[in-house]
């Protein structure tokens, strides 16, 4: 009861009384503009004063911060109480919640990737699934999601991106993409759209390096920037990260995205009229090195119109960023309106936005959050995505082979338990090892389930004979295949719902009609 009337009593006061850009001081003005990173699961004493001595705007969590979903409700709810004891502005807590491969908050089923909502063709879907998500987010105190991903690539070419993108085609990543960032908002999550202006087709990873795009503004303006101009434009409350990528043909400095004054302000804000926030990626990346100081990094994303820079990992890095800008103002190397422009987006947003805006929080136990949850369909929805996916598969390769056996390899008990469950009179072997895979079988129809790059190579090392026989579904999403008529269909699926299995079990029914593997009442 104590901490419950302490929450309100701190939470409550920025409701009441909003804080307005006067009453901060330059450097409270300043730490508005950045997110910070940190280590470890609890609001430890550096930590504490880290926050009170640099009072950031924003912070975000990874993956290792997290140990389990009443934790992590617990922190966030920490972090809040530290900001409005020091500051009286709560802060934007982020997280990347981007379904498939990149999802902090791991549930059952897990949001599935951009590519498999994608391939639903569903926005309504898609707007279901950004909702759930966000009623996820916001039991545990999220207020930012940095998704969707507005990138366009194939996920059948070695692109960074990957399944990570709704589609190669920009008018479905527009129409996805723009649902599921609507879902989020309905939840009073803010979605964050990335990366700006588009990591297309490239391989390399800013984490490690700067890439170099070499496209033209026109063919950009035709493809690339066609999502990001319908985000713009649809009014949504949120923000767009922009990417550490090179454009030379647009911009001759040569410089990321991140530091183009061109592409972040003439671009972004005056000829697609875009009024959200606008914000980098971690400037701690191998990708934002181009500047190789990182008080010269903050200072130049700041001046090319970014109004939130994200530093994700060192407290040293994060003070001497932080000091710099405040210096370059007093020095007026960065003009204050240029400050207090960004500072009033901050703080408009957050009056609307803030989870401790709007009503107190309280969380008591962790069977409070579980009852929260289970009130959520995320489950439902999430099922329905990988369902409709794979009902929306032009149907796999027919053949008029005879199959009189399955082979199923996963190292996942559900996929084998799951694929199992629906098959009817058939003899099937199960294998959580290609290696293990018997030559015998040569009547039999091999399922070979992959998660891993070890099982990618296995999988490659097949012979040609047993590659002809196999279906491949895919739920990692770095896979790759150069040569993909090698094998009798590949299914990337980038999902691991729990019955991923029988889900392949339907579509296998579906193609080889000679064989009675599934019964559909037993599963819908």
């Amino acid at each position: 009861m104590c901490r419950l009337f302490f929450l309100f009593c701190v939470f409550g006061s920025f409701a009441a009384h909003a804080v307005s850009i006067d009453d901060l001081t330059l450097e409270q003005k300043v730490g508005q503009m950045f997110i910070f990173g940190f280590s470890g699961d609890k609001v430890h004493k550096k930590l504490r004063a880290h926050l009170k001595q640099h009072q950031p705007g924003a912070v975000i969590v990874f993956g290792r911060n997290i140990k389990n979903l009443t934790q992590v409700a617990e922190l966030n709810d920490d972090l809040q109480k530290v900001s409005m004891n020091y500051s009286q502005v709560p802060l934007f807590i982020a997280i990347d919640q981007e379904g498939g491969a990149v999802s902090r908050i791991k549930t059952s089923p897990g949001l599935p990737s951009a590519y498999t909502i994608g391939n639903t063709n569903d926005p309504a879907l898609s707007f279901q699934a950004g909702k759930v998500t966000g009623q996820i987010l916001a039991v545990l105190g999220f207020n930012m999601n940095l998704a969707p991903v507005l990138d366009i690539t194939d996920s059948q070419l070695q692109s960074f991106i990957s399944s990570r993108s709704f589609s190669e085609s920009p008018h479905k990543v527009s129409s996805m993409g723009l649902a599921f960032a609507q879902g989020l908002q309905e939840s009073r999550v803010l979605p964050v759209a990335k990366h700006f202006p588009g990591h297309g087709p490239i391989a390399l990873d800013t984490h490690r390096t700067t890439p170099h795009r070499q496209i033209s503004y026109q063919s950009l303006l035709n493809s690339d920037l066609v999502p990001f101009s319908q985000y713009a434009s649809s009014q949504i409350d949120g923000g767009i990260m922009v990417a550490h990528i090179s454009f030379p043909l647009i911009d001759s400095s040569q410089l990321p995205a991140t530091y183009s004054k061109h592409l972040v302000t003439q671009v972004l804000t005056n000829e697609m009229k875009y009024t959200g926030l606008i914000m980098t990626d971690d400037i701690e990346m191998a990708g934002a090195a181009a500047l190789p100081k990182v008080e010269e990094r903050a200072i130049a994303a700041i001046q090319a119109g970014n109004d939130l820079v994200m530093l994700a990992w060192s407290p040293e890095l994060q003070a001497r960023a932080f000091q710099a800008v405040v210096e370059a103002v007093r020095t007026e190397q960065i003009p204050m309106e240029r400050i207090n422009r960004s500072v009033e987006k901050i703080l408009k947003l957050k009056k609307q936005y803030s989870p401790v805006a709007s009503a107190p929080r309280a969380i008591a136990s962790k069977s409070s959050i579980k009852s929260q949850l289970n009130k959520i369909e995320f489950k439902n929805i999430y099922s329905d995505i990988v369902s409709r996916f794979f009902k929306s598969l032009p149907g796999l390769e027919r053949t008029e082979r005879v199959f009189n056996s399955y082979v199923v390899v996963s190292n996942s008990k559900n996929f084998v338990s799951s694929f199992r469950r629906y098959i009817k009179n058939q003899k099937t072997y199960a294998f959580d090892d290609f290696n293990k895979i018997k030559t015998t079988h040569t009547d039999s129809l091999i399922i070979a389930h992959i998660t891993s790059q070890n099982q990618l190579r296995l999988l490659f090392n097949m012979s040609e004979e047993q590659k002809k026989k196999t279906v491949v579904v895919s739920s990692y999403a770095k896979a790759q295949f150069e040569d993909r008529s090698s094998f009798l269909d590949i299914v990337e699926v980038f999902s691991l719902h729990p019955n991923l299995g029988g889900f392949t079990a339907d579509a296998i029914n579906r193609a080889y009609t000679h064989v009675s593997l599934f019964n559909e009442s037993d599963y819908f």
